[in-house]
């Protein structure tokens, strides 16, 4: 079997989380099973995480779209032509978007809820998207998505049978895992002067939701005459200017680190040594930051969605996003209370061994025999 994987949209930091999705299952449905050939397409630069293997090939095209008609180009006619080309039996389409001429059967991938634009994308894109999603669900073979509260919000938004949609939860890298108190010490060294942080993927919300977030941290500031700081993952460097500029006036600036582009074991050393991890954005994507951070022993601040709730469970705190008041509200409970927190730790762990990548892959895999199975021959 031919397996395309189209991931156009894919941004290049590590934590834009369809891309990571496709490459922790592929990279282990490749090495798994070597007789299949897997064959990734993108209309882009190759991502900073590349699948990579015997059994796989990448197909750069261009031109790369930066507008809707160049957008409309790719779906409509250049992306049925390369499936037709590399004679692919199925296609995983990312980003939430798969092609609406080829007969080569699609599983279409959503990472979240379908009415919200992922963080950074244009105006003009995510118009695309709104006034063409009807058409990629209806096209789509398969729906893989992340959560359960996703699934139903697809099947009432779109009239979409249920039998069609498959909830695959995500999972988390074996590399997150706690670290001992002398690497914690190491860590905050280096990016803190050794201070106590909150840290946020910033990567992963919208410029509006993280000026949020720094309103919600001057309060807690202000109201308990910490010296804790928080830390901003920036690791696709897409919002690293704005939020420079933006906290140039900010009165606890020297409070806020912004990271450069960071490695997958950067990104677990930041997170491990962090005192709370704050991931709130209205973007449900499955909340992959959210796990890594409990599997580190950190605990979190979320916010009160269905998806983070369906994930977590009791295991975090929930604040309501674009909610300064209610995330610092949170912030000060965690910051006061040790056995709160302690609990949460101890929680979060229980949860966090619920998420395996080789699980999440194992459940792809299956959808895709499915597909394959079931797929008429194509004259």
């Amino acid at each position: 079997m031919r397996i395309a994987i189209t991931d156009s949209q894919a941004e290049k930091g590590y934590t834009r989380y369809d891309h990571r999705f496709l490459y922790e299952v592929f990279d282990r449905l490749a090495k798994k099973y070597p007789v299949h050939e897997f064959v990734v397409i993108e209309n882009n630069s190759p991502a900073a995480y590349r699948l990579t293997g015997p059994n796989i090939q990448t197909v750069i095209t261009h031109p790369a779209f930066r507008t809707r008609p160049l957008q409309k180009f790719w779906y409509t006619h250049k992306l049925a032509s390369v499936l037709k080309k590399i004679k692919a039996d199925v296609c995983v389409a990312g980003s939430g978007v798969c092609s609406l001429s080829s007969g080569i059967p699609q599983c279409l991938l959503l990472t979240a809820l379908p009415f919200l634009p992922p963080a950074g994308t244009r105006q003009s894109l995510f118009s695309f998207y709104q006034k063409n999603r009807p058409q990629f669900i209806a096209k789509a073979r398969r729906i893989i998505t992340l959560s359960a509260a996703g699934k139903s919000n697809i099947v009432k938004g779109y009239a979409t049978d249920p039998s069609k949609i498959s909830v695959v939860y995500g999972g988390v890298s074996p590399q997150f895992e706690p670290l001992h108190e002398e690497e914690k010490k190491r860590v905050k060294e280096k990016y803190t002067n050794g201070k106590e942080y909150f840290v946020c993927a910033a990567a992963a919300h919208s410029e509006a939701e993280l000026v949020c977030l720094l309103k919600a941290f001057s309060l807690f500031k202000k109201r308990q005459q910490s010296g804790m700081k928080l830390v901003m993952t920036e690791e696709g460097g897409r919002y690293q200017h704005a939020l420079t500029a933006s906290i140039k006036n900010y009165k606890y600036r020297e409070d806020v680190v912004i990271t450069d582009r960071l490695t997958g074991e950067e990104l677990r050393c930041i997170t491990a040594a962090a005192y709370a991890s704050v991931f709130i954005t209205a973007f449900d994507d499955g909340g992959l930051p959210v796990l890594e951070a409990m599997k580190c022993g950190v605990p979190v601040i979320t916010a009160s969605s269905p998806v983070m709730q369906e994930i977590t469970g009791e295991a975090a705190l929930y604040a309501g996003a674009g909610d300064p008041g209610s995330i610092a509200g949170q912030l000060m409970l965690l910051y006061k209370d040790e056995n709160l927190r302690n609990d949460l730790i101890a929680k979060a762990g229980k949860v966090a061994e619920g998420y395996s990548w080789d699980r999440t892959a194992e459940e792809v895999w299956q959808v895709i025999q499915e597909i394959y199975g079931s797929a008429a021959p194509r004259m």
